[in-house]
């Protein structure tokens, strides 16, 4: 994980824009022109948009990448491209992977329509138009070509390396149209020190010496730990660093876990061992200091060991100050005579070449170190010092030789004495010198909010940013390894989940106060085996809301899922049970204009079980209950269909009966584009589906003969309670079972109720029609669904973890099949998976466990099906 200090990378310079005019193989014939645009600071995303006429009139996709080379002038054979541009030598994937994952010229399919238009507009965050980045696109060229592209999930042999994506049949080369805009590129680095020592751009990487270690830090994920007495010291030798008549800031967190009397260096480029000709930043005589070649800057604040500082050093070339910060407020400043000062030396982060060589090691951690050329404003420094933001990104742990302290743990309870250790700080702090007494308290607030903010039980799994509007709850709340409070992300919109595998009945009060005993403005919920209550306090009056007794509203008297939502917007309180959807809500109720204010400034949860809050008596609940916390309120229910955003009109809105495939999780994007273009029905074969309807009615088909053989594997003896599973490719431990069935439902055919035990899934009818069924859980006294709907034939629908798991697929037609592919995946591969499907046996009156073991083989059904039709005929 990388966490980002707000305004640290962007700078004031221009937005970059690229073009490429695209012409058909082999023609100077244009068909359009693509606009590359991108903020000029990496990594910020480039957008691709365009229109392209007259391509291939066929209605279907085709694969889009960046190659290798440019064309030269007057050569229009797009074969003279190379390779896909791969960088970092991966294999071949979507564009909506990872880097470890795909190509960086890997940009999924495009679609022409029936007149070979083809309409672009996207923004990747991978590609760039900065010559400085090692994924720079200019002066490549951009191809689309004939087929659709398999992203990398085919078998076909080039499926890892060009997705199967045929021929070249046009082409353009990618060029910058305002040179000017990049002739003095911005210098942006940052060595976020997560478990590695590289540059966040992969640029200016450095190289440990005397084998780092890493700890765990508050403000991100790891810190560098450096130890003066191993003289332990990163240096980046390549590229060179020139900074003459630059501005420029350099900031980072530090925590000294010892001070000397002389340097204890930060970060330093030095020509040689003199100061008159070094650039170098640390701790002196426990004050920060400054030493700009000539010139030196001494800080006046003491610092102490075993704390955690906010540090940065500014210059400003236009008007010759030195500043140096400490915690977001300027220490000391100073006027130098001249900016020209510069060296290509390298980058030393811990040490500097200078006499005395063995008193310039760092002792502690340093994380987050950066420098860009520009100086920051007081303003921007003291946002980045009390504004953390995190972004996460996915990066695997190549290097087998990383040293992690014993200090380093990312379970609840490690994470919570960080963040009150954390706060304790700034409490030090704010009593330590003059000058940080003269802090705001406005800027006190924040630094305490910010720390309070994290006060969260990181969850093993690390959520994936997701545009996905039905998202459940996904941040995990463990009130018996930290305290029974959790601050809310957002004020008045809110859904908290209690997933209980031992019924026990709990208390929630949603307040405006951190503290339970302030009764300004609570929403109280109370469930037990007896009734449930909804009621609140105003100015320490309260009211009831809403209670009932109603048998299927209170405590199931086993395990169960219950959840609440509220929502200052749509002014309503819900209460529901099951999966978080709207056709779960049990109760809901409506909030009074009047209250609008007050439920807005909902800020904090508060749970108690059986009435308690004392951690000791909650330990006992630490396995058997999980609570999640999630931003989103529970307003409407996510459409069953799925389509394409080019399908995706203004009535579709209004009416929520589809969803765009970009609106779903990217697990669920993944498994949509693996099988949306597959095709059984080929020129090799085509009448597989009449040949499959042939088998299931010849007595001595296989279908036939397999669907009897079947008939009691989901309990009492029942002909179409069940159906074909035919599996393509392997089990690969990513998935329960196969990830890719395709299964056959023959007329008047059902499985049982099924839980799908939390993964992503995609069901595409080929053939016939299969109606749905939703159920709000597993549960032998909850058998009514929630809803139904029938998904045609071309249709798709779709499943992710805490969403349409639970269901009974059922082909209701009286003489035609139902044929579906359905692709599977697990949550993460990081972590134990339920492999198996739960289910209510035939007669209801149990619940098993089904291992999804497959029939057959499709590519040996296949044959077996071509064989009886071919006998047949």
């Amino acid at each position: 994980m990388i966490f980002f200090i707000e305004g640290s990378f962007q700078s004031s310079a221009k937005t970059l824009i690229a073009e490429a005019d695209i012409h058909i193989d082999s023609s100077p014939v244009s068909i359009g022109t693509l606009t590359f645009t991108q903020r000029d600071f990496p990594p910020a995303p480039v957008r691709i948009s365009g229109t392209l006429k007259n391509l291939i009139p066929n209605t279907r996709y085709h694969g889009f990448h960046v190659h290798t080379f440019a064309l030269t002038e007057g050569d229009w054979n797009c074969n003279h491209v190379g390779a896909h541009w791969n960088p970092f030598n991966t294999r071949h994937g979507d564009r909506l992977d990872s880097i470890d994952r795909r190509h960086v010229g890997d940009l999924g399919n495009i679609l022409s329509d029936s007149f070979g238009n083809v309409y672009i507009d996207f923004e990747d965050s991978i590609i760039q138009l900065h010559n400085l980045t090692k994924s720079s696109i200019l002066n490549k060229s951009i191809v689309i070509h004939k087929d659709n592209d398999d992203l990398g999930r085919g078998n076909h042999d080039d499926s890892h390396t060009t997705g199967h994506a045929g021929a070249l049949i046009a082409c353009g080369n990618i060029r910058l149209l305002d040179s000017v805009s990049t002739s003095k590129s911005a210098i942006n680095i940052l060595w976020p020190f997560d478990l590695n020592t590289k540059d966040f751009y992969n640029i200016y990487n450095g190289v440990p010496l005397s084998s780092v270690s890493y700890v765990s830090s508050p403000v991100s994920t790891t810190a560098v730990h450096l130890r003066s007495s191993l003289k332990q010291s990163i240096a980046v030798t390549q590229p060179s660093l020139n900074l003459t008549r630059l501005s420029f800031t350099v900031q980072c967190w530090i925590h000294p876990t010892s001070l000397s009397t002389y340097h204890n260096t930060i970060l330093a480029q030095c020509q040689n061992p003199s100061l008159r000709n070094c650039l170098h930043m640390g701790i002196r005589n426990t004050t920060l200091y400054m030493n700009y070649y000539d010139e030196t800057l001494q800080s006046k604040s003491i610092l102490k060991p075993d704390n955690w500082y906010h540090v940065a050093f500014v210059f400003d070339s236009v008007s010759l100050q030195l500043s140096i910060y400490l915690n977001g407020k300027q220490d000391v400043t100073k006027k130098v005579s001249v900016s020209n000062y510069g060296t290509t030396d390298s980058i030393t982060i811990g040490t500097s070449y200078i006499t005395r060589q063995h008193h310039t090691h760092f002792d502690g951690y340093i994380d987050q170190l950066s420098i860009v050329s520009s100086a920051r404003s007081a303003e921007d420094i003291l946002r980045d010092a009390t504004s953390i933001q995190s972004t996460t990104i996915k990066e695997p742990m190549e290097n087998s030789n990383v040293i992690v302290d014993s200090s380093l743990s990312t379970n609840c309870q490690t994470q919570n004495e960080i963040i009150q250790q954390q706060a304790k700080v700034i409490e030090q702090q704010i009593t330590m010198t003059k000058n940080v007494l003269q802090m705001s308290m406005e800027t006190v607030s924040q630094m305490w909010n910010q720390q309070q903010d994290q006060r969260v039980c990181k969850s093993n799994i690390q959520s994936l940013p997701s545009h996905y509007d039905y998202t459940p709850p996904n941040r995990v709340w463990c009130p018996w390894k930290e305290d029974c409070t959790q601050i809310l992300d957002n004020r008045g919109r809110l859904t908290i989940e209690m997933d209980q595998q031992l019924s026990v009945p709990f208390e929630l009060h949603m307040s405006i106060s951190e503290q339970p005993i302030n009764r300004s403005y609570i929403v109280h919920f109370s469930i037990d085996e007896r009734q449930v209550s909804i009621y609140k306090t105003i100015n320490n009056i309260t009211t009831s809301i809403h209670q009932t007794t109603n048998k299927d509203h209170i405590l199931y008297g086993e395990k169960g899922k219950y959840w609440l939502s509220i929502d200052y917007a749509n002014l309503f309180v819900k209460y529901g049970q099951g999966e978080v959807r709207d056709r779960c809500t049990l109760i809901k109720t409506d909030v009074p204009n009047s209250e609008q204010d007050y439920i807005r400034s909902i800020k904090y949860a508060h749970i108690s079980f059986n009435n308690s809050r004392e951690i000791a008596h909650l330990k006992k609940f630490e396995n058997k209950i999980r609570m999640k916390v999630g931003k989103n309120p529970v307003v409407d229910d996510p459409a069953l269909l799925v389509i394409t955003p080019d399908q995706f009109t203004i009535d579709h809105q209004q009416n929520n009966t589809v969803i765009p495939i970009t609106r779903l999780d990217s697990h669920c994007q993944a498994l949509y584009h693996d099988v949306i273009h597959w095709r059984f029905q080929d020129d090799d074969f085509p009448y597989l589906y009449e040949a499959i309807e042939y088998s299931i009615s010849n007595n001595k088909g296989w279908c036939h003969q397999k669907l009897i053989e079947k008939a009691s594997r989901f309990g009492g003896r029942n002909l179409r309670a069940t159906y074909l599973r035919i599996t393509i490719g392997r089990n690969r431990g990513t998935s329960p079972g196969v990830p890719y069935v395709l299964e056959v439902w023959p007329p008047g055919h059902f499985s049982p109720i099924h839980s799908h035990g939390n993964t992503y899934g995609i069901i595409r009818v080929l053939h016939g029609e299969v109606n749905v069924k939703l159920y709000r859980t597993l549960n032998l006294k909850k058998k009514e669904p929630i809803h139904e709907a029938t998904i045609y034939e071309n249709q798709v629908t779709w499943l992710s973890p805490g969403l349409n798991q639970v269901h009974k697929l059922e082909n209701k037609s009286p003489n035609k099949s139902c044929i579906t592919i359905q692709a599977y995946e697990y949550v993460a591969n990081d972590v134990t998976n339920y492999e198996y499907f739960d289910y209510i046996t035939n007669d209801g009156q149990d619940i098993k466990v089904f291992d999804p073991v497959s029939d057959i083989d499709y590519f040996e059904f296949k044959k077996i099906i071509m064989e009886e039709w071919n006998n047949k005929h």
